[in-house]
């Protein structure tokens, strides 16, 4: 059973489940059939895998099975979790979550408005950078910002609008690049999922450790955080006229450039620079 997805990033929610369903009840069928869980890329695809499946067998759960259990959360925290990424990490517990009716799934519509990016990275001449963001759902690119070009010396937040609004559901993951003023390419600056199920209110954050790249990029201030910032409507926030940037930030549209443009998603057989990404196999 392939059941894999890129490298370094989260499942898609409904796939955990098929996994650990298939995993439950392949188990169950017969006591002498074992799960054999292989990845030939990182191993935080096995750590989730593992994981989620210890949550979801919590309520089933038999006596007999509590020698099997710890000896897969031994594994999980000894060899695997620290693999984790982020996103990863944050599935899981979305997971656990939903099983253990910590929390509910949203179901209300979810628009997102705006992207507040809080301490600016340094990521060129000046300490400054230029940031633009792509938006997936699905693993299908559904926006793309204009380059935002700061100012050098610049230190307060930078507020990325989406005009319009987009409404989102499901699986999302919003990328951000900078696109090098000195050289042609561009580099990830930040990577985050999460499902629209989650979004209870208008707004969630996201600290430095919860992004992938700039939790480990020196360049990416240790207060730094991300803001989104929702509505259940496509109409304009009231008070919109305070995340708003000022002279020091101005916006470039020509997203008709190939760098921008380009989808690191198009094909899921090949990761943005070309490797084959490699299936979990059950």
């Amino acid at each position: 059973m392939d059941t894999g997805w890129p490298d370094l990033h989260a499942p898609p929610l409904d796939k955990m489940c098929t996994i650990c369903k298939a995993m439950e009840t392949w188990l169950n069928a017969n006591p002498q059939h074992v799960v054999v869980i292989h990845c030939r890329g990182g191993k935080g695809r096995i750590g989730v895998i593992i994981s989620s499946y210890v949550h979801f067998t919590n309520i089933s759960a038999s006596a007999d099975q509590a020698l099997d259990r710890f000896a897969m959360r031994r594994y999980h925290d000894d060899k695997v979790s620290a693999l984790m990424t982020p996103s990863q990490k944050r599935y899981v517990w979305i997971l656990n979550s939903l099983l253990t009716g910590c929390m509910k799934m949203n179901t209300s519509l979810v628009f997102l408005h705006h992207v507040v990016l809080h301490g600016i990275p340094n990521f060129d001449i000046g300490g400054v950078c230029q940031p633009y963001l792509k938006v997936y759902q699905g693993m299908q690119a559904v926006y793309t910002s204009g380059i935002y070009q700061i100012s050098p010396g610049f230190k307060g937040k930078i507020y990325i609008t989406l005009e319009p609004a987009q409404l989102l559901k499901g699986d999302i993951m919003i990328k951000c690049y900078h696109k090098s003023t000195h050289a042609p390419g561009r580099e990830v600056m930040f990577r985050v999922q999460f499902h629209t199920g989650i979004i209870h209110g208008c707004q969630l954050t996201f600290d430095k450790e919860d992004l992938e790249h700039a939790n480990k990029d020196p360049r990416f201030p240790d207060y730094g955080k991300i803001e989104l910032l929702f509505s259940e409507s496509p109409e304009k926030l009231q008070g919109g006229e305070c995340w708003q940037n000022g002279p020091e930030v101005t916006v470039d549209y020509n997203t008709g450039d190939p760098m921008v443009r380009w989808d690191s998603y198009e094909n899921l057989a090949t990761d943005w620079d070309g490797r084959r990404t490699t299936p979990v196999s059950l």
